[in-house]
């Protein structure tokens, strides 16, 4: 795989362009947030060693929270979820390689240790979520339930404080607890949204633990095969079911922890980094047989283009 890295701009952030030509599968990373373009090339090039990948034209693939095309058939885009009115194809994002900001320096070590802390009893039977509350409202009113409903919730809120000026995964309430940690803490786990999609719903999965999950517009490619009251508990977006589901959940202690290991089963064959791998060719596949629109709107290509010229990537 050959890769060109472009000057960051404000105008191209959290964007890759992917093509292929013959036998070389290219790239330019035009930046994005901490490494997560970094990871999802890693990903790709992982890809390439271990499937046939035949060619295709230039790709878009957006690498922010969120879709990015709101309905424009004249162009497309690969994105890390998909939503109602958004036509971005979503595809396996970034934490399959890792996410060394918040502790998680490789996904398939990651979800063995979840595993394992999972198979322990929990230390509190409560439903547990720590996270950044400001990503989006929904976690502040998480918040203040978990301070109305302490018996049932323990909710905690994070500050990260970046490493330049201070160690590595350090907040300024020194409250960070890894995904094992908070495993091994609660007996009930929350996923929840922030900014679009939630990146951690995979290793909580495969935690085995029962895992409630709150509804959002926003869809990874897994999720069409997600089964609620099969696989996750369902919470209703705007958390007003919240507290009954954590009650529910206590009192049917046996179909709780079946819902938990139907979960992870789920996570084992379809949330693996082999799967993700799997899915990032069968997608590429889908775009060399049947060509989606353009990349990006003409505004956009007729920047980008001269530049793919002059990588070859187009004539």
């Amino acid at each position: 795989m050959l890769t060109h890295t472009a000057e960051p701009t404000e105008a191209f952030h959290e964007k890759l362009l992917l093509w292929k030509r013959g036998d070389e599968l290219g790239a330019l990373n035009l930046r994005g947030y901490e490494t997560r373009n970094e990871s999802v090339l890693k990903l790709l090039e992982a890809a390439e060693q271990t499937h046939e990948l035949a060619s295709f034209a230039p790709l878009m693939v957006h690498t922010g929270d969120q879709p990015i095309n709101p309905g424009d058939p004249s162009w497309s885009s690969l994105a890390f979820s998909r939503a109602a009115g958004f036509r971005d194809l979503p595809v396996p994002d970034f934490l399959f390689d890792g996410w060394p900001q918040v502790g998680i320096d490789d996904y398939a070590q990651a979800c063995e240790d979840a595993a394992a802390a999972g198979a322990l009893a929990a230390a509190d039977a409560r439903l547990g979520w720590i996270g950044n509350c400001d990503t989006n409202p929904i976690r502040w009113q998480l918040h203040a339930l978990g301070v109305e409903h302490p018996q049932l919730l323990d909710v905690g809120d994070v500050t990260w404080v970046p490493a330049a000026d201070g160690p590595r995964l350090a907040t300024a309430a020194g409250n960070y607890l890894s995904v094992p940690d908070q495993v091994r803490r609660w007996g009930l786990l929350l996923d929840i949204e922030g900014r679009g999609y939630s990146a951690r719903l995979k290793l909580l999965l495969h935690s085995g633990r029962p895992l409630l999950v709150q509804e959002r517009p926003w869809e990874e490619f897994f999720w069409p095969r997600l089964i609620a009251w099969e696989h996750f508990i369902p919470v209703r977006r705007d958390l007003g079911d919240l507290v009954e589901r954590v009650r529910w959940s206590h009192a049917h202690p046996e179909e709780a922890a079946a819902i938990g290991r139907a979960g992870q089963a789920f996570a084992r064959t379809n949330l693996s980094r082999a799967a993700a791998l799997s899915e990032w060719a069968a997608t590429l596949a889908i775009c060399a047989q049947e060509p989606p629109a353009p990349y990006g709107p003409p505004a956009v290509r007729e920047v980008l283009d001269p530049v793919l010229r002059g990588l070859g990537a187009i004539d």
